[in-house]
């Protein structure tokens, strides 16, 4: 098995989350983004990413393949978002915007359902999703279909799950 460095990136706590769960099933090292300066990657092999998926784009994910890429380093990633895992067109659409068709097939990629947290979210997020929400809400009356992406983002909760993350630590184990 190869070395593997595990960062992550989080700003309300779901993906730090699926990092620590994930970090618990593999042998790695796992560090919080703002401390991969510290880290001496001559040490890995391999690089696993997650971040959350903001607005359809995976948060600092071009910075870090950028970084695997100059340190010859294996990238696998993963992302964690409130659209629910049946959405599959939603998150498909996620990943053909962050990966270029070549990465598609190179880099793993893995989608992790985590929740919603408006206590921890910044202001301009949090009035963002609350318009969405409205809107979802005013299109499924006018309908009359309920979703549930809808549900999704109406208020706070957590479905993150240790299920989830069993693809990426069976790939992971598997290297």
């Amino acid at each position: 098995m190869s070395k593997i460095l595990l960062i992550y990136k989080s700003r309300t706590g779901f993906t730090q989350k699926y990092a620590e769960m994930i970090a618990k099933n593999i042998q790695c090292d796992i560090y919080p983004f703002s401390e991969l300066r510290k880290v001496s990657l001559s040490n890995y092999d391999t690089i696993v990413f997650g971040s959350r998926v903001h607005a359809g784009i995976i948060d600092s994910f071009s910075k870090v393949k950028k970084i695997a890429k100059d340190s010859n380093l294996k990238l696998v990633l993963f992302a964690t978002g409130a659209t629910t895992n049946e959405s599959i067109e939603i998150i498909e659409g996620v990943w053909k915007s962050n990966l270029s068709p070549e990465e598609l097939q190179s880099v793993p990629h893995f989608y992790m359902q985590s929740g919603m947290n408006y206590e921890k979210m910044g202001f301009m997020d949090r009035t963002i999703m609350k318009l969405m929400s409205k809107m979802i809400e005013k299109n499924a009356d006018s309908s009359g279909d309920s979703s549930k992406d809808q549900m999704a983002i109406t208020m706070s909760h957590d479905i993150s799950s240790e299920e989830y993350i069993k693809p990426l630590v069976e790939y992971v184990k598997g290297m």
